[in-house]
């Protein structure tokens, strides 16, 4: 009388033993009880586990990009801003309908074509002039408070982000402000900016409305005590003399160096931006 002893096999090992031509009694098992398992077939026709595509002990393939002489003065100066500047923000809506249509007419009066940004640089220096007590900034002596209206504007370029500054703003026309700020932004494109038309004013504005941001946050570009950031502007529902209507709104964000601005004054000053943006016939003279 014979005897067979039962062998325990999972249904995908036996499998693979069928598919490798395997005898199952030549097979020690390592699972409970001795069962056969996966491993078991594996390790004996010597098949490896797939490995996955982004395990590997390969070092990432790279190149060093030199810094640029402009870049390093950036980054120097937002790292020590970030961890040494007490930062604090505001954000408010804006109504920007009649700001948009005073555009499209200005622009139709005459050959130099103004941009939003171009409108929103004259505001921030005339806003300056509304609330003068806010053109500061702060060194451990004293504030320093300026006569000009000096404003720096955020150009994205290949080589990083760059705030060339457009000097005394508040004196300029618009045709000037728009060929002053074309040309700066051209040279920081082309990296031909020089040292010194990236440092000083008071006030930064980065606008990332075109790429659809409804709303951000920016550091402050020492040693300038504010920056407004601007979104996209986008059709939204308002209430205008108790009625619900559908207003062009675009959202900005005020960062505020605490050291030399507080609270009182930066809403004044923010404030005072927001009402030239919604009563811009002001502008009509410029």
């Amino acid at each position: 009388m014979s005897t067979t002893s039962r062998v325990f096999i999972s249904p995908l090992a036996k499998r693979l033993i069928k598919e490798h031509g395997l005898q199952i009694h030549s097979i020690v098992g390592s699972g409970p009880n001795g069962r056969i398992v996966r491993r078991d077939v594996e390790a004996l026709v010597g098949i490896e586990k797939p490995k996955s595509p982004f395990a590997t002990n390969a070092p990432s393939e790279f190149e060093l990009v030199p810094h640029t002489r402009i870049r390093k003065t950036v980054a120097r100066r937002l790292t020590e801003c970030k961890s040494t500047v007490p930062h604090f923000y505001m954000n408010t809506p804006v109504n920007v309908d009649k700001l948009f249509k005073l555009r499209i007419n200005l622009n139709n009066q005459n050959t130099i074509k103004v941009s939003v940004t171009d409108l929103l640089l004259k505001i921030v220096a005339q806003s300056y002039i509304d609330v003068p007590d806010a053109n500061v900034t702060w060194t451990d002596e004293a504030l320093k408070k300026y006569r000009n209206v000096d404003v720096a504007l955020a150009v994205a370029t290949d080589k990083g982000l760059m705030a060339p500054v457009l000097r005394s703003l508040d004196k300029m026309t618009l045709s000037e402000l728009n060929a002053s700020a074309n040309d700066l932004i051209d040279r920081a494109r082309s990296g031909k900016l020089k040292i010194e038309e990236i440092e000083g004013g008071t006030i930064s504005l980065t606008n990332l409305g075109m790429f659809g941001i409804d709303q951000f946050s920016a550091i402050l570009n020492p040693p300038q005590s504010l920056i407004l950031a601007v979104g996209a502007a986008k059709p939204t529902p308002v209430v205008i003399d108790n009625k619900l209507e559908i207003a062009t709104v675009m959202n900005v964000t005020l960062s505020v160096d605490h050291r030399a601005i507080d609270g009182a004054l930066a809403a004044q000053w923010l404030n005072a931006f927001v009402n030239r943006c919604e009563n811009p016939e002001w502008l009509n003279a410029i």
